[in-house]
């Protein structure tokens, strides 16, 4: 109970007791990014247990006395993994931007927000949203958004490329608000230089704050596998497969796309394969992209 008093500690299941920390630099995460880790034992006791807690022994004469946390707590209480909400606080993941929550309103408030069991890491101003917006909101509300994409140029009609991308920008937004699966993102050119990737990270950048961070899209299904569950337990709210160079395609890929909220990839350095929160959307650039039947239909094309 005394853990309560901890606030920087969530619960995340399958892995746990988990904090937040800003990303290093040099891994795999943009730098600074909010990023959730598990909490070591030897942090548990030292920085939190006996902080939240007094422990007491005797000393030589029988007199009692402030001690260290005995050395088998810190791992008995990890060992547990699931707690009383009212303690730990349930983590489903980390946005970086005002989302929408399933019953319509705006999680817009920096800070946890219980009704989702998401943590807002915004440092943008305060976000006004009507209470009952109108239709010509919503017009408007596009028209702002395309308005990023005025000096790109669409194959087709024109239109069309801008609502794609707009999708893409509020698809991660929505995402907490949605029941189940949402489609990937391509945008796709016939020769480098076409500002496709340019594009994504446009998108990117509006929901993160920043350019998402670029990962490579493999000829090998258990390491793309591998690389999901990496995302996965990262919780980032969008993924950027950048410059696909292989078809597009694989179980892997095409099962993250099509899962309902968990997946159950391999994880690096395990032949494991846990369950794992999924509420990531995928971005991805290619030029002249070969797809299977069944990964074609899981993108939005652009």
């Amino acid at each position: 109970a005394a853990l309560a008093s901890a606030p920087e500690l969530y619960q995340r299941h399958p892995f746990g007791l988990q904090r937040i920390i800003a990303a290093p630099p040099g891994g795999v995460e943009d730098e600074g990014s909010p990023v959730p880790r598990d909490v070591p034992a030897v942090f548990l006791s030292t920085m939190i247990l006996a902080r939240c807690i007094t422990f007491e022994g005797l000393d030589k004469k029988g007199e009692p006395r402030v001690i260290s946390p005995p050395g088998w707590i810190a791992p008995a209480v990890l060992s547990v993994q699931s707690y009383p909400r009212e303690i730990i606080r349930p983590l489903r993941g980390i946005i970086e931007a005002p989302a929408l929550r399933p019953d319509g309103t705006v999680l817009a408030a920096p800070g946890y927000d219980p009704a989702t069991e998401l943590l807002l890491h915004w440092q943008g101003p305060a976000v006004e949203v009507p209470e009952h917006p109108t239709r010509d909101d919503a017009r408007a509300a596009f028209e702002e958004l395309a308005a990023v994409f005025e000096d790109a140029t669409f194959a087709g009609e024109r239109r069309t490329g801008l609502a794609a991308c707009v999708a893409a920008v509020l698809t991660p937004l929505a995402r907490a608000a949605i029941r189940g699966p949402v489609p990937a993102f391509m945008w796709e050119a016939n020769g480098a230089g076409a500002g496709k990737t340019t594009l994504a990270q446009i998108c990117g950048a509006v929901v993160m704050g920043r350019a998402p961070a670029v990962r490579t899209l493999t000829a090998n299904d258990e390491e793309n596998s591998k690389h999901i569950a990496g995302i996965a337990k990262a919780a980032t709210p969008v993924v950027l497969f950048d410059n696909a160079k292989v078809g597009v395609e694989g179980g892997s890929l095409e099962a993250t796309i099509t899962a309902h909220d968990r997946i159950a990839p391999r994880t690096l350095g395990t032949n494991d394969t846990p369950e794992l929160p999924w509420r990531t959307t995928i971005y991805v650039t290619a030029n002249d992209a070969s797809y299977s039947p069944d990964t074609h239909q899981r993108f939005v094309h652009v």
